[in-house]
């Protein structure tokens, strides 16, 4: 039998432990190995193929989710993507389907076999990522999957996976906090943009949550915070053609470039949407801020502006 004081030593220190533990966080990752990211695949389950790219560093991983082919492309511990492939579409529903999207795109892609579509995610792992986050990030593509098959009206079926293509190299890694939450209140993302001296005008979004328009750098941008579950920015440019929107979305990686048509305004928006509900740190949230005046740029560049 115990002595007392050794059980009242012994339960506190179960109570401590339990405490450093439900304090503790998982490891942010800034560049993910291969063996990191198999480790993960394997522990949610998932039997891959992997084939080796010809950029050093670059890595496919073909699996099956309910009898479909999904690709993981891993870029040098960077940045990931997912994609699931389908037959040719016109670029009128793939564009449709981009208005309402917010984790994923739809592109027509073209290779010496013919013209097909893919439906595209990518995860910037340079802003910080946990294994929360990537496990997020692999059950979020399925809903995608799931959402975009009803919206082709389930006639489509997966086609086999062309060959890799080249894909840009991600922006540069900025500073800032790693702690990890999974939502974000108002307070701390203007926390965020008031350290890089965004001022800004906020107001209500229907359904709950607020947006903010603001200048940056010169460029005028909208964060959306849909309650703390995702944010969304954006920034509106002129009209222009959906072969350019579609040849546009196929150069980039972290943007959404979507037509459209509000009564007889047409104009073109470029998107990025984060998930909160993986894990995000203010890091994230500025990277993802910073990042994006980058894609605004390239893209005025790409239209001419």
């Amino acid at each position: 039998m115990l002595h007392a004081t050794k059980v009242k030593v012994l339960v506190l220190t179960l109570l401590l432990s339990t405490a450093a533990t439900a304090g503790a966080q998982e490891p942010v990752y800034k560049k993910m190995t291969p063996e990191q990211m198999e480790g993960l695949m394997q522990g949610m389950g998932l039997t891959y193929k992997k084939i080796t790219g010809m950029n050093p560093g670059t890595f496919y991983y073909d699996f099956n989710r309910n009898n479909k082919v999904l690709r993981l492309h891993f870029f040098n511990g960077q940045d990931i993507m997912l994609d699931a492939l389908y037959d040719r579409q016109p670029l009128e529903m793939l564009n449709k389907w981009n208005t309402r999207a917010k984790f994923s795109r739809a592109c027509l892609h073209k290779d010496n076999k013919g013209e097909f579509v893919a439906l595209e995610s990518n995860l910037d792992i340079i802003g910080g990522v946990t294994d929360s986050t990537v496990r997020n990030f692999f059950n979020t593509f399925y809903q995608e999957i799931t959402a975009f098959e009803k919206h082709l009206g389930g006639s489509s079926t997966p086609t086999p996976m062309p060959m890799p293509m080249p894909m840009p190299m991600p922006m540069p890694q900025v500073g800032g906090d790693d702690t990890i939450f999974k939502n974000v209140p108002p307070e701390r993302l203007e926390k965020v943009m008031g350290a890089l001296n965004i001022m800004y005008k906020k107001s209500p979004l229907k359904g709950g949550g607020f947006f903010y328009d603001f200048d940056y750098k010169g460029s005028k941008m909208r964060v959306y915070n849909w309650n703390g579950n995702d944010l969304m920015i954006d920034a509106v440019f002129k009209t222009t053609t959906l072969d350019k929107v579609n040849q546009y979305n196929l150069q980039r990686k972290f943007i959404r470039t979507v037509l459209y048509a509000d009564g007889g305004n047409q104009y073109t928006s470029l998107e990025a949407n984060i998930d909160c509900a993986g894990g995000i740190s203010e890091n994230m949230i500025r990277h993802f801020i910073v990042t994006f005046d980058e894609e605004v740029r390239a893209f005025a560049k790409f239209l001419g502006n």
